[in-house]
């Protein structure tokens, strides 16, 4: 290939590269709209056969965990298992992940995740944070995990996530007030509306001046037990 020709394949390559990114951040697609459903639609009876034919795991027993957008099931499984990935057997059963209707069309996503639709993880026991009182103690010790955790994160880079716009992130906190009509509590609804708008009145203004940070998206989740 001659030096031009090459430079213009590369030159061809890093402007189809950049679509893509664009294809997978365009925020129509990443953002969530009041009233959407993205969580997949799973009848109970295909969990046992998702377990099987992608991790030839029998499951004895399963039930649906609390998320957001996904599908998450925690899975106890015969300890005979036909995957030799699978070294030793998790006493504690296991979480199939089963990625929701907007970020399993999102190429980037499921490559800087899984890098499939379909994950499972050990599962860890324990309690939750949003279960636990919100009382001194338990706080500091999770914004203690929290900074642990962005440091470790803290020279992590990708392009996909770079150029994203999460709905989770901080700095898009003021589009929380689109769905603050879901609280039943007229009393949460209104505290939401004076922590947002004061948000936009002092935080947005100066944003840019603020150091950016990677955290998980949602600290309510943290087992309380791996916080300490």
């Amino acid at each position: 290939m001659t030096e031009g020709a090459q430079s213009q394949s590369q030159h061809i390559k890093g402007r189809t590269e950049d679509q893509v990114i664009q294809l997978d951040t365009d925020e129509s697609k990443t953002m969530l709209k009041p009233n959407q459903q993205i969580r997949p639609l799973i009848p109970n009876k295909c969990i046992r056969d998702f377990a099987l034919k992608l991790y030839g795991m029998n499951v004895l027993k399963f039930e649906e965990l609390d998320s957001f957008e996904d599908r998450n099931y925690h899975i106890i499984v015969d300890p005979v298992i036909n995957n030799n990935y699978i070294k030793d057997l998790s006493k504690t059963g296991y979480v199939l992940k089963v990625l929701n209707l907007k970020d399993s069309k999102t190429p980037g996503f499921i490559e800087i995740n899984s890098p499939y639709i379909f994950h499972m993880m050990k599962y860890m026991e324990g309690e939750i944070a949003i279960t636990k009182p919100y009382v001194p103690v338990t706080l500091f010790n999770i914004g203690k995990f929290a900074g642990r955790l962005q440091n470790a994160l803290e020279d992590f880079d990708n392009a996909f996530l770079r150029e994203r716009v999460f709905q989770w992130n901080l700095a898009e906190c003021s589009r929380i007030l689109d769905f603050v009509f879901a609280l039943e509590s007229k009393e949460y609804a209104q505290l939401v509306n004076i922590i947002i708008k004061e948000y936009i009145k002092e935080v947005k203004p100066v944003l840019g001046q603020l150091r950016k940070g990677k955290t998980p998206s949602d600290s309510s989740v943290f087992l309380t037990d791996k916080c300490t």
